[in-house]
C-alpha cells in the first residue's frame, strides 16, 4: 500500500515539476538566450540518403536539457522528502525505551514450544 502511495505522490510531484521547468523556468532561460523555450533549441543536419535524396535531420538537444532539469529538480525533492522520514521515523523510536514487552501471543506459543519440547 505504501508503494502504490509512492507512486502516486510521485506522478503528482512529476507533474508539478514539468510545469515549473517548462512553464517558468525555461522561459526565463529563453529570455537570456534569445529563445522562445528550450524544446526549441535544436541542431539541424542535411544529409544526402542512399538514393541521392536530402533528408533533414533534427536532434532537438533541449528538449533533453528539459527533461534534465526535470529529473534533477525530482532527485532534489525526493532526497529531501525521504531525508526528512528518516529524520521523523529516528525521533519516533525512543532509544531510552530498550525494553518492550513480550506480547502475550508470543509469550503463549513460547509455553507451548517449552511444553512440546519436554
Amino acid at each position: 500500500m505504501d508503494l502504490a502511495v509512492g507512486i502516486m505522490i510521485g506522478a503528482a510531484f512529476n507533474s508539478i515539476v514539468q510545469s515549473l521547468v517548462k512553464d517558468i523556468m525555461t522561459p526565463f532561460i529563453g529570455i537570456f538566450l534569445d529563445a522562445d523555450s528550450m524544446t526549441e533549441w535544436a541542431w539541424k543536419f542535411n544529409v544526402s540518403g542512399a538514393n541521392g535524396a536530402q533528408k533533414e535531420v533534427l536532434v532537438a538537444y533541449g528538449k533533453f536539457l528539459q527533461a534534465g532539469i526535470n529529473f534533477l529538480i525530482l532527485a532534489i525533492i525526493v532526497f529531501f522528502i525521504v531525508k526528512a522520514l528518516s529524520s521523523l521515523k529516528k525521533k519516533a523510536e525512543d532509544p531510552s525505551n530498550v525494553e518492550t514487552p513480550t506480547p502475550q501471543d508470543i509469550l503463549l506459543l513460547s509455553e507451548i514450544r517449552d511444553l512440546l519440547k519436554k
